[in-house]
């Protein structure tokens, strides 16, 4: 602090030595101001410690002179006050050790009095008595009551005005034994406060036996419930203390005394508790005689639909009967309580009767009776704080209640779980996310174990449905499912069943769970970047292919720019996401790029031969090399992006469709009456191809896979058996052609070439046959060396033989005229040899 006012002091200085602009001097003038004003605050706090340095020095020097003298202390900051309450003396001296507090520690009685008095005079402020140390928790009424000091507890509450409730002196007090200073506090002390253990002042007087102290407690405060609901009525008549039962009796109207005592039978009741069963038998007694007149209560149908007896002969009949007493008992209590509006009390009723079904197994009376507290509930508008604990705490014996419940009856409890639906979406159950997915796992189980009907199976879904869809919830259902528990295993353990992860992430993306979506709150993570995460490929398998069949789409990158498989830790999972991609290999670059070029010179050969011989009829065969060279130009594309369903689709679907044109311009080649019916069929085999490759490249089904093999199967078959007629009609024309002499050369080298390309087309429909039969991890399915061997090779000589023997150039065109052929089969002649038309 001296530096900084040394500063202040050379600023000065240079201000009078030093000429400086005016805008210099403004700011100078405002760093002196400032300045001046630290100065004067400082000096000013160093004259209010100076008072309370001397204050306490008095107190350690017990100068009860000087101490008078000094209190109350000058408030600098405010004449007016009549004592000190300053902001600084609150900083300083209420965070550390009080000047009462001071005084009482080191036993100085003279300076005790003095600060007392000046309180008592209000020179000094009240909460001074009331003062907890920050550290220990220590309190001047809490070491009065610990050194057993009556005369100073006297002083603090008469003359201090000490609070005992703040400090909770008289639990201090009956920790001692004092039975004195006990009885002292009785009678100020605010009777409804616990203990550390959650004990009232009443309970510990009267388990130590304390019975002065436990009639002053109950003659000088309104007593409220301990922990296990019982009130001092019913906590005296359970020890059997006949003379404060007497002393409340009076002291209480005569119904709720007797309400009092019946709620204890129903305690007893409830509970099983045999060695007080005739006490309670008494008790319900009591309540028959003593209310004359009341409207009759019915409680839910869990209870076993009974009523409460309104006669002493009813209660007789029902004597020895547990289960009918236990109904009595809470039909009793609910009518009391809700009289009181103790929900509070009431709801741990029929908990624990909710616990005597579920150890006899009576799930569905179980359930329907935490319905009914539910009800209760709601329609008394109980505090919300309240009711959530209770059905938080509640929320795991209700899932073993509805799966014991199907077990048990076979059916799904609709109203029930509509129920429970509407909890989950309450704005504080629904974000408890474990509760939700217990729920979501116990729908799977009944799915699982219950024969349902339509509406019952409809009816599940659309309840989970609206959890799931429910836009308020801040994370996402499937990553953070995936997260919590199928990366760590494979089953969801409840109380009383198992189910799989699997299972419900199936529900879940069932109810409207999107594979692909993103996570804001986990880096951009999709359900694929989680489960990738797995250490465990027998857990992680079975979930990625489930989403990848359900359209989640591999190359997903976070915000990292990672994909799935660079998250993946284990080895084998990420060996295993690699292979989902639409390649089961990795695609050759050279051999893809070699059979792009030379398909794009063949096919810009084939477009010079159409021009120039005017063989427009050939044009199937230009077709189908641009489609190969599309192919090939999109296997390229594809291989950069190997997780591009949609590269990946287009070039399967040009190189398995581009030979069809292939073996359309060979039909045509032939013979024009031949062609027709030919191509009638090559043109049903490429419908059904094309619908066979889109229904099969439509991964978002996993049932679209076997049919769209199926169906594009059946196309390959067409075709092939298609080829084999049209191979035995071309021979057969070819020796009818040989016979009659009018086979030249040119026409002979075309037959040839016609006979190669068969061969080679057909070996190629074969090939794609035995390919498509295959399952996903066949040779031929994850091998790429067959496809440019028995498909592209072949495929492309076909293609450049037509280039070499043209059909332009081999065959005679006659617009003009054209002959018909007859054959006769018995005579085995040729009447004429047909011309090609170019129409």
């Amino acid at each position: 602090m001296a530096w900084k006012s040394e500063r202040c002091k050379s600023r000065k200085k240079n201000k009078s030595l030093y000429g400086r602009s005016q805008s210099i001097h403004f700011y100078d003038d405002i760093d002196t101001q400032s300045c001046e004003k630290w100065d004067e605050e400082w000096e000013m706090k160093q004259d209010i410690q100076s008072q309370w340095d001397q204050i306490h020095q008095a107190i350690r020097q017990n100068n009860v002179g000087q101490l008078n003298d000094l209190l109350p202390p000058i408030n600098l900051y405010n004449s007016k006050e009549k004592y000190w309450s300053n902001n600084f003396y609150r900083w300083k001296y209420i965070s550390g050790e009080d000047i009462l507090l001071k005084a009482i520690n080191l036993q100085h009685s003279d300076c005790i009095d003095v600060i007392l008095n000046k309180i008592y005079y209000e020179d000094l402020p009240p909460n001074i008595v009331n003062y907890i140390h920050p550290r220990n928790g220590q309190s001047p009424l809490a070491i009065a009551c610990e050194r057993n000091d009556m005369n100073l507890v006297r002083k603090l509450v008469e003359r201090g005005h000490a609070s005992a409730a703040l400090c909770k002196a008289f639990f201090i007090a009956f920790e001692g034994g004092n039975e004195a200073l006990m009885n002292y506090l009785a009678a100020r002390c605010d009777v409804r406060q616990e203990d550390h253990l959650g004990r009232t002042a009443l309970d510990c007087v009267i388990n130590a036996g304390y019975m002065d102290t436990a009639k002053t407690l109950i003659c000088h405060g309104e007593i409220g419930r301990n922990r296990d609901g019982f009130s001092a009525l019913m906590l005296v008549a359970h020890h059997n203390l006949s003379l404060l039962v007497d002393l409340l009796f009076e002291r209480l109207p005569l119904q709720e005394a007797v309400d009092e005592l019946v709620l204890l039978a129903c305690h007893y009741t409830i509970t099983g508790d045999v060695q007080n069963r005739q006490k309670a038998f008494d008790f319900f007694v009591q309540g028959v005689n003593k209310e004359e007149s009341r409207e009759p209560t019915i409680l839910h149908k869990a209870a076993e639909c009974r009523q409460e007896c309104q006669t002493l002969d009813q209660l007789l009949a029902i004597r020895d009967d547990d289960n009918a007493m236990r109904t009595h008992a809470l039909l009793a209590s609910e009518r009391i309580l809700l009289r009181l509006g103790d929900v509070d009390l009431l709801l741990k009723f029929i908990y624990r009767q909710c616990n005597v079904y579920r150890r006899n197994h009576l799930f569905y009376r179980s359930l329907q009776l935490r319905i009914h507290a539910h009800q209760i509930a709601v329609s008394t508008q109980i505090d919300y704080d309240v009711l959530f604990n209770w059905h938080r705490s509640h929320f795991h014996e209700l899932i073993t209640d509805l799966s014991g419940t199907c077990n048990e009856t076979g059916i799904v409890p609709i109203y029930s779980i509509e129920i429970v639906t509407a909890w989950l979406l309450d704005e504080g159950m629904y974000h408890n996310i474990w509760r939700i997915f217990e729920f979501l796992a116990t729908i799977v189980n009944m799915f699982k174990t219950v024969k349902m009907n339509n509406y019952e199976r409809r009816s599940l879904l659309a309840n989970a449905r609206r959890i799931v869809q429910n836009k308020t919830m801040k994370y996402s259902f499937l990553i953070y499912y995936i997260r919590v528990y199928a990366n760590n295993s494979s089953v969801h353990e409840l109380p009383i069943f198992n189910v799989s992860t699997l299972s419900v992430i199936h529900l879940l993306i069932l109810c409207g769970a999107n594979v692909n979506e993103i996570d804001t709150d986990w880096s951009f993570t999709r359900p694929l970047h989680m489960i990738a995460r797995c250490s465990n490929i027998d857990i992680a398998k079975p979930i990625i292919q489930l989403l990848h069949a359900q359209g989640a789409h591999a190359d997903c990158i976070d915000s990292r720019g990672n994909l799935p498989e660079d998250l993946a830790l284990e080895p084998t999972v990420k060996e295993f996401l690699h292979s989902q991609t639409a390649f089961r290999y990795d695609p050759s670059v050279p051999a893809a790029s070699i059979f792009l070029g030379v398909f794009f010179l063949a096919t810009i050969c084939h477009i010079y031969q159409l021009i120039r011989y005017k063989t427009f009829y050939l044009i199937p065969i230009v077709i189908c090399g641009i489609a190969e060279v599309v192919g090939y130009a999109t296997r390229l594309a594809s291989r950069q992006n190997p997780y591009n369903i949609s590269l990946y689709s287009a070039q399967y679907a040009f190189l398995v469709l581009a030979p069809i044109f292939l073996a359309a311009s060979v039909y045509i080649i032939l013979a024009k009456w031949i062609a027709i019916v030919f191509v009638i069929c090559d043109i049903i085999s490429f419908i059904i191809q094309i619908i066979g490759a889109i229904i099969l490249l439509n991964r978002n089904n996993s049932n679209n896979l076997n049919i769209g093999k199926n169906i594009l199967l059946a196309g390959l078959v067409i075709q092939v058996v298609t080829f084999i007629f049209f191979i035995i009609c071309a021979i057969h024309f070819d020796i009818v052609a040989t016979k009659s002499g009018k086979n030249d050369g040119k026409w002979k080298w075309l037959m040839r070439t016609l006979y190669i390309a068969c061969a080679l087309i057909l070996i190629r429909s074969i090939f794609r046959v035995i390919e498509f039969s295959e399952d996903n991890t066949g040779y031929l399915q994850t091998n790429e060396w067959p496809i440019y061997i028995f498909d592209a090779l072949l495929i492309f000589i076909s293609t450049i033989l037509f280039n070499i023997i043209h059909p332009g150039r081999c065959l005679k065109i006659n617009e003009d005229t054209s002959t018909n052929i007859s054959v006769n089969s018995n005579k085995n002649q040729i009447n004429s040899i047909p011309n090609v038309s170019t129409k």
